[in-house]
């Protein structure tokens, strides 16, 4: 990724009401099931990709799961950092593309990347799941969140290859991204290497039901 993207990255991170201050409730859910109820959890490890300013791992670490978070943006690891330090928690944290996680083989028991693999072409999300494959632990799990061809946003930009926009307006505030949409085969497809795939969809609609948001919920065991 260009050293423009990842300026435009941070300076997204720079503006307040970019950082999400809350989890998603379906991450909640998948760390209470997978992590929280385990009496061994304090030796468990969930590394966030794509942690922005940290909301989903200040639930690992508050609930007491060794966590460890990624980004592209210097920025939001800076700010993740700050949140977390200020509630006297920890977390490895790092600067670093998706596509090269600075991580060794199977050291993860679970892992997040929520709304962050589709940003780019398929190369580089095909090129993201390997990654996360290789850091999870033999029966590692992860959840992921993906944008299925039904979304707003597709057909917005300009098409540079299959289901993969070049955003040239700022209407969702992507201008210059490269966004990457896939329908229900793709997606069977990608994740052919896990051994439990379980794949849900997510429709809602937002501004008085003009604007329909898709994500593909996806929930990982390596």
């Amino acid at each position: 990724m260009s050293n423009l993207m990842q300026q435009k990255w941070n300076d997204t991170h720079l503006d307040p009401k970019f950082r999400s201050l809350y989890p998603h409730d379906s991450v909640v859910r998948f760390v209470f099931r997978h992590f929280v109820r385990d009496a061994d959890k304090h030796n468990k490890t969930v590394l966030d990709i794509g942690c922005g300013s940290g909301r989903h791992l200040k639930l690992v670490a508050e609930n007491g799961i060794q966590a460890a978070g990624c980004d592209y943006a210097s920025v939001g690891v800076q700010e993740a950092g700050k949140i977390l330090e200020g509630l006297t928690l920890k977390a490895d944290l790092t600067v670093c593309d998706f596509t090269q996680l600075p991580y060794a083989d199977q050291v993860f028991d679970g892992a997040l990347a929520w709304g962050v693999l589709y940003y780019g072409n398929k190369t580089r999300m095909q090129q993201g799941i390997s990654e996360l494959h290789r850091v999870l632990k033999t029966t590692g799990v992860a959840l992921l969140l993906l944008k299925s061809c039904e979304d707003l946003r597709y057909g917005l930009g300009r098409e540079i290859e299959k289901n993969t926009f070049f955003m040239e307006d700022n209407q969702t505030n992507e201008q210059g991204m490269t966004l990457c949409f896939l329908d229900e085969n793709e997606l069977r497809d990608l994740f052919k290497d896990f051994s439990v795939v379980t794949m849900n969809k997510n429709n809602y609609y937002a501004n008085n039901l003009s604007q329909l948001h898709s994500d593909w919920i996806i929930e990982l065991t390596k």
